[in-house]
């Protein structure tokens, strides 16, 4: 352990009891991301546990640790869990080629595991995936400081404050009020309640609340209302009042203390959006099934990945504009295939798709219903080009790749950020196929055309050699989906 006293250090923590393998993962993580962080190593679960203190005693943190499942003292997913416990904002990475299904689950929802890497790694996609948890990390410690020095400007009487006395004259108007109201400040203190906000109409609410504030200033009052400017801007209000006293506690008047609710509806209303789009199929799934659980389980299922082929050279010729609404044309039809099936939208990966099959609701046609998802998505697709040929505009090809088997499904992430999705194997899998399959083409896997072989019309490929499998996969490409 080296001394590094009196310094706010941020560390990567790697553990494995192979010094090869430690050696290994620290000149390659040195290269990319020192002095940022400092990496230690550690070749058993006590000795990380021991370091992991250490650390946290010279006021620094560790931020990632990468740890293998099978060593002599401690399982990974043990030494994972009091990392857990001792800090749930570190990044908890599984690095091992022997980890089961089982241990992966209980990484999930004991460890908060945030990924799993197959030994042996490539070292990009390894360096690459510590580079995204990394920027995730810091983005999200970011949104933490800025969450708090939003409740400290909250807490800086940043809202509007008006004060009136028991005949209803203005008293105090501050800035606040004044922006949030479109009212000149200078222009509403020493007149009247009335002669300032009775020529605003539309106003009723807000001017029968204030009357009722100052006939009974003893009952506070809150009421969330709108207000119309007279630029026509409705402002959505939270209206506070309370009596105003002296310092003998004597009472002065009312002070009405107004929050502007337009942040607040706007963050609802996105919150909103995005519930249905995401998180309306998982809702609709609990309410009929009764017995779905979020946390990490086994679940045998399908996944399809779609991508767009030449994307990036697509995005070179046109204007960004163009880009984006062209993606959102495309992923709109997509969306509702993917939904016309009861398949789950995981996630978008760039101009790309990840949906599942047999999760978060139990499927048992799931292959059948990726097949004919990615025949739909294909067909869709032809008639979306004829629009885009008869406008002028790109014409767009995908490839798609569908495995079927098991994953491990749930919550995945942090307490800060938690994602439904599937990992393992099986998930990789169907993503190398994906990778592989060209413009228009739909690649299955041996497992998913055994579940659908009785409905569907295949062309047997030759195998091929997939990244990270020994041995080379049988492939089919999907031409078509029987009736039954």
């Amino acid at each position: 352990m080296q001394n590094y006293q009196n310094t706010k250090q941020q560390y990567i923590l790697c553990i494995d009891d192979e010094p090869t393998i430690l050696e290994s993962l620290y000149t390659q993580l040195s290269e990319c991301f020192k002095p940022s962080y400092e990496i230690e190593c550690a070749e058993s679960g006590h000795e990380a546990l021991q370091f992991f203190d250490e650390i946290y005693k010279m006021n620094s943190r560790v931020i990632l640790v990468l740890c293998d499942q099978l060593m002599p003292d401690m399982l990974g997913q043990y030494v994972l869990e009091h990392i857990y416990q001792r800090d749930k904002r570190v990044i908890n990475v599984l690095l091992t080629g022997q980890a089961g299904l089982e241990d992966v689950t209980y990484c999930i929802n004991h460890a908060g595991l945030q990924r799993y890497i197959e030994k042996p790694w490539d070292k990009q996609d390894l360096l690459l995936t510590v580079e995204n948890l990394l920027n995730q990390s810091q983005i999200s410690s970011e949104l933490d400081r800025s969450r708090l020095r939003y409740e400290r400007i909250l807490q800086s009487m940043n809202n509007g404050v008006i004060s009136l006395d028991f005949q209803g004259k203005i008293t105090a108007f501050n800035q606040a009020a004044s922006h949030i109201l479109g009212i000149d400040s200078q222009l509403a203190i020493g007149k009247s309640y009335a002669s300032v906000f009775f020529g605003y109409p539309g106003n009723d609410e807000m001017n029968d609340t204030v009357i009722q504030a100052i006939k009974t200033w003893d009952s506070p009052i809150y009421r969330e209302i709108d207000f119309l400017r007279k630029d026509g801007i409705r402002a959505p209000l939270a209206l506070m009042s309370s009596t105003l006293r002296d310092a003998d506690d004597s009472e002065m008047g009312v002070l009405i203390v107004l929050h502007d609710l337009s942040e607040a509806r706007q963050y609802s209303t996105l919150k909103t959006m995005f519930s249905r789009y995401v998180a309306k199929q998982v809702v609709e799934n609990i309410v009929s099934s009764g017995n779905l659980t979020l946390h990490g389980e086994k679940r045998n299922v399908s996944i399809l990945f779609s991508d767009i082929r030449g994307f990036t050279s697509m995005t070179e010729q046109l204007e960004p504009t163009q880009v984006v609404s062209i993606l959102n044309a495309y992923f709109s039809e997509m969306i509702d295939i993917i939904y016309q099936y009861e398949g789950m939208l995981d996630k978008f990966l760039g101009d790309g798709i990840m949906c599942i099959f047999g999760a978060p609701i139990d499927q048992p046609d799931h292959a059948v219903r990726a097949a004919c998802t990615a025949l739909a998505m294909q067909h869709t697709l032809e008639e979306f080009n004829q629009r885009q040929h008869e406008q002028q505009q790109p014409l767009i090809k995908i490839g798609i790749g569908i495995n079927s088997g098991d994953a491990v499904v749930g919550n995945v992430g942090s307490e800060k950020r938690l994602e439904y999705t599937a990992i393992g194997d099986n998930v990789n899998l169907a993503a190398r196929l994906q990778a592989i399959a060209s413009g228009g083409q739909i690649l299955i896997s041996e497992s998913t055309y055994q579940a659908i072989k009785h409905v569907a019309e295949v062309q047997k490929l030759e195998p091929v050699k997939i990244k990270g499998k020994e041995q080379e996969v049988q492939v089919y490409e999907l031409q078509d989906v029987i009736s039954l």
